[in-house]
């Protein structure tokens, strides 16, 4: 009788998986997660016929590739002026969070919000109105 061993997975293999994980996440409907002080159900920015703060898929993609801790300055080149700011809140001790409001040019029931800390990216998080 021969025991087979465990499969382990190699690094390629390991990156693959997350990927496609992440890409799920992405598409999925995020409305369970923490939502940056926002309560489920609520608009966060008007609708708004302005070019202003409305994003195109390439920008989205984009700005998925920049990394956290970068400045905010790289992530206002890559999508410009925001559609509208949120009120500031505290995300962690002694650290003040920023929110600015994107929306999407290709689904009008989608917005993203970008959380910076200080000049530095911190995150994002697609909401569906």
């Amino acid at each position: 009788m021969t025991h087979s061993q465990p499969r382990r997975f190699n690094r390629k293999q390991l990156l693959a998986g997350g990927a496609a994980l992440l890409a799920l996440g992405l598409f999925a409907d995020l409305r369970g997660l923490p939502s940056f002080g926002t309560k489920p159900g609520t608009e966060l920015c008007p609708l708004t016929s302005s070019p202003q703060g409305k994003l195109t898929r390439q920008q989205v993609a984009k700005l998925l590739t920049v990394a956290e801790g970068d400045q905010k300055t790289k992530i206002r080149e890559i999508v410009g002026e925001p559609a509208c700011k949120l009120p500031s809140l505290q995300v962690r001790s002694g650290s003040t969070a920023e929110r600015e409001v994107y929306a999407l040019e290709f689904d009008p029931q989608r917005q993203i919000v970008v959380l910076y800390e200080g000049d530095q990216y911190a995150s994002y998080k697609f909401w569906l109105r």
